[in-house]
């Protein structure tokens, strides 16, 4: 006696994936609506039904491009003016700069007016992927500037002090980022004396950097000892963390503290992304320095679970 097997989908199956879809459709929308108030039109276009107002959107192409362009024009003097920039003397002082400007370039208030609206309009145009890129290209650029210019000691150490802040949002969202952050904190020009005198805060995210970049643990002995110097200064559960396990080699607190820096980083905008690497590199640093320094171990161990 055959049994009769039905192919059909059941019912509670249907219901999921109808749910699961209008939710993909519901976020789409939020993006499109959001990415329509920008000038990502590529972007809309891409992500949107094509059939959708796909007259519209390649009119709103055209105006944004010929926007761009006057905007470009209208700059021109500027981009011309860049020479000066050159000339280290004349920006010692700041009158003589202005009326260089003024004078040679016949600079005025309304160029730089123009300017920022540039600016703001090429950053309502960019994808999330080629900003990244540009930022560390201005970022670069920034750095060799102010190691070449003639700033005295308080001047550089104040720039320096400012990139570094900008840096970070940059750095953690490359993905040459970590490797960078170190090599720029360990440079000759950016030693870590800007962290000491200025932003000893700034540890924090040295510290993860180092914590999850696991070809980059040379560093770690000289961070170690900024940790140790600065501690009166300032304190964190990460920072705290690579004291309790290579200075006092307090397993039982590192593992305590580490649960305090999965507190931190989902609280910090700036590194939230990293929590689930953190914590495995953590970890992997924890139990690579207790089989360091014991001859035998019981892997059930607390510290090392």
């Amino acid at each position: 006696m055959s049994e009769d097997i039905s192919c059909s989908p059941k019912k509670g199956d249907v219901e999921a994936v109808s749910a699961q879809y209008n939710q993909q459709q519901e976020l789409l929308e939020y993006i499109l609506d959001t990415v329509n108030k920008t000038n990502m039109i590529d972007y809309t276009r891409i992500h949107a039904n094509p059939r959708d107002a796909e007259e519209e959107l390649v009119q709103r192409k055209a105006e944004v491009l010929a926007t761009l362009k006057q905007l470009q024009n209208e700059v021109a003097p500027i981009m011309k003016a860049t020479d000066i920039l050159k000339n280290g003397e004349s920006m010692k002082d700041s009158k003589t700069f202005v009326n260089a400007l003024q004078k040679d370039y016949k600079l005025k208030v309304e160029h730089l007016e123009s300017a920022y609206k540039l600016a703001k309009y090429c950053m309502s145009a960019v994808t999330t992927k080629s900003l990244r890129l540009t930022s560390l290209e201005d970022l670069t650029r920034l750095r060799d500037y102010i190691d070449n210019a003639n700033f005295s000691t308080i001047q550089a150490l104040q720039q320096r002090t400012w990139l570094i802040h900008w840096s970070v949002l940059v750095f953690f969202n490359h993905p040459k980022g970590r490797d960078l952050i170190i090599d720029m904190f360990y440079t000759n020009h950016f030693t870590l004396t800007p962290y000491k005198t200025m932003c000893p805060h700034i540890m924090r995210y040295l510290a993860t950097a180092v914590i999850i970049n696991r070809t980059r643990r040379n560093a770690l002995k000289d961070l170690i000892k900024v940790i140790q110097q600065e501690s009166y200064t300032y304190r964190d559960p990460i920072t705290e963390f690579l004291e309790c396990l290579y200075v006092n080699f307090d397993f039982e607190g590192a593992r305590l503290k580490l649960h305090e820096c999965q507190t931190v980083i989902l609280n910090d905008f700036f590194i939230v992304a990293c929590l689930n690497e953190f914590v495995e590199d953590a970890r992997l640093m924890i139990f690579e320095t207790f089989c360091r320094i014991h001859q035998c171990i019981i892997l059930a161990c607390s510290p090392i679970n």
